[in-house]
C-alpha cells in the first residue's frame, strides 16, 4: 500500500472520530459547568471543616451582640429612709446597679460602704452596722421607712419581706424596738418627683411631709424636712393624725 493510500486512511477514520471527540468535549464542558454552579449556588454542601468554622463565627457574632447591648439593670428601687434618704437601683439578681443619695446625711451613712455591684442584704447589714454606729438608729428614734417600686406585686411584697427580717434580725440585739415602717413609693407623679429631688429626700419621705403639711396649716415644708421618721410620728400623734400618711397598708 502506497504511502498516500495510507494518508488517505488515517484522514477519513480522523474525520469519522471527530464527532466522538466534539460530544466527548461537550460533555466534559457541561459537567465542568453544572459542577460550577453547584459550587457557587446556594445549594452547595458544606464541608464539615467549613460547617465548623460558620458555626464559630456565627457563635462569636451572637456573643459580641450580646455584650454590646446587655438587658436593662435596673429591675426595682430601694427607698430607704432613716434620717438619711437614699435609693438603690437593683436588678433581678438583687444586685446594687445605682445608688442616689439625697442629704449629706446618706453621704456619711455609705461613706465606708462598698454598695455598687454588691448584694442588696449585705448592703443592708452594713447600713444598719453604720446607723447604729452614727446613732441615726437607737432606741428613741428606731424606725426605718422602706419601700420598693417597680416590681410586680407579689414580687414586691416578697422581697419586701425579705428586706425587713433581714434588717430587723440584724438590728434587734442593739436596737430592740427597731421596727420598719412600708413606705409608699409607687405611681410617682412627675411633680412629686421634682419636689422631692428639689428637697433632698426621697419620693416616699416627702409624701409623709407633703400629707403632714396638707393637714396641718400651722406646718411647712421646711419645720419638717430635718426630722427623722421618729421624729415625723412623734408631730403625727400631737397633731392627732391617727394613720401614718403616705404609706401603704
Amino acid at each position: 500500500m502506497m504511502n498516500k493510500d495510507l494518508e488517505k486512511i488515517i484522514y477519513a477514520a480522523a474525520e469519522r472520530d471527530v464527532p466522538n471527540v466534539q460530544a466527548s468535549i461537550m460533555a466534559e464542558y457541561r459537567m465542568k459547568k453544572a459542577q460550577n454552579k453547584h459550587r457557587f449556588g446556594f445549594r452547595l454542601p458544606l464541608r464539615p471543616l467549613q460547617l465548623a468554622s460558620m458555626m464559630l463565627i456565627l457563635l462569636i457574632i451572637g456573643f459580641v451582640a450580646m455584650y454590646d447591648h446587655p438587658v436593662q439593670d435596673s429591675y426595682a428601687t430601694v427607698y430607704i429612709d432613716i434620717n438619711p434618704s437614699l435609693e438603690f437601683d437593683i436588678d433581678e439578681e438583687d444586685i446594687i446597679r445605682d445608688a442616689r443619695l439625697w442629704n449629706d446625711e446618706a453621704t456619711l451613712l455609705l461613706a465606708d460602704v462598698d454598695y455598687m455591684d454588691q448584694p442588696l442584704y449585705d448592703v443592708l447589714d452594713d447600713i444598719v452596722d453604720q446607723a447604729i454606729t452614727l446613732n441615726y438608729l437607737n432606741e428613741n428614734h428606731p424606725y426605718i421607712i422602706l419601700d420598693i417600686a417597680n416590681r410586680e406585686e407579689h414580687e414586691r411584697i416578697n422581697t419586701l419581706a425579705l428586706v425587713e427580717n433581714r434588717m430587723k434580725h440584724h438590728a434587734s440585739d442593739r436596737v430592740p424596738n427597731f421596727d420598719i415602717i412600708r413606705g409608699n413609693a409607687q405611681n410617682i407623679q412627675p411633680d412629686e418627683q421634682s419636689g422631692a429631688h428639689n428637697h433632698n429626700m426621697s419620693m416616699q419621705r416627702w409624701r409623709i411631709i407633703q400629707s403632714i403639711v396638707e393637714e396641718n396649716s400651722d406646718l411647712d415644708v421646711e419645720d419638717l424636712i430635718d426630722k427623722n421618721i421618729g421624729e415625723l410620728m412623734k408631730v403625727m400623734q400631737e397633731k392627732n393624725m391617727p394613720n401614718m400618711p403616705g404609706m401603704r397598708p
